[in-house]
C-alpha cells in the first residue's frame, strides 16, 4: 500500500475486503466505482474453501457508498471492522441480508437492518471521530 495522504474531502484509508461465494470482479467494479486505488486481488484457502480478499485505498467520504452498494450485492450481512488497518469488511452470513455490523477502534458494536445511506454515513462519520 502506499503512504496514506489526504483526499479530496475526507482521509484515504486502507481497506481490506474478505468474501466467499460471491463475484470478486462485481467487488472490484464496486470498489472502482467510489474511487479506490490500488486494488488487489487475493485469494486465500481457508478452511471453508477459497477466500477472496480485495486490497485498496479508499476516501472515508467513499466508504459509505462503498457500503451501501455491498449491502445491496451480497446475499448475507456485512460486518465493517474499524479496530485496525486496514479496516476490514467482511461478508457474514450470521447476519441477515442487508445488515451490517459496525465496529468501532474502541471495540463498539452496532448493528444497523437496512440502514439507509444516511444511517450509514452518520456512522461511519462517529467511527472516524468526525475524520471523514
Amino acid at each position: 500500500m502506499k503512504n496514506k495522504e489526504d483526499k479530496k474531502m475526507g482521509k484515504a484509508l486502507d481497506i481490506k475486503v474478505s468474501f466467499q461465494d460471491e463475484d470478486s470482479q462485481e467487488v472490484i467494479s464496486v470498489l472502482q466505482e467510489v474511487g479506490a486505488e490500488e486494488i488487489q486481488e487475493i485469494k486465500q484457502r481457508g478452511a471453508t474453501g477459497i477466500e477472496v480478499v480485495i486490497l485498496g485505498i479508499i476516501a472515508a467520504y467513499a466508504l459509505t457508498n462503498f457500503i451501501t452498494k455491498i449491502l445491496r450485492l451480497w446475499k448475507c450481512g456485512v460486518v465493517v471492522d474499524a479496530r485496525g488497518t486496514p479496516i476490514l469488511t467482511t461478508k457474514n452470513c450470521d447476519l441477515p441480508p442487508g445488515s451490517v455490523l459496525f465496529i468501532s477502534q474502541e471495540d463498539t458494536k452496532l448493528q444497523l437492518n437496512e440502514p439507509s445511506e444516511f444511517q450509514i454515513s452518520d456512522l461511519i462519520l462517529k467511527l472516524f471521530n468526525g475524520s471523514s
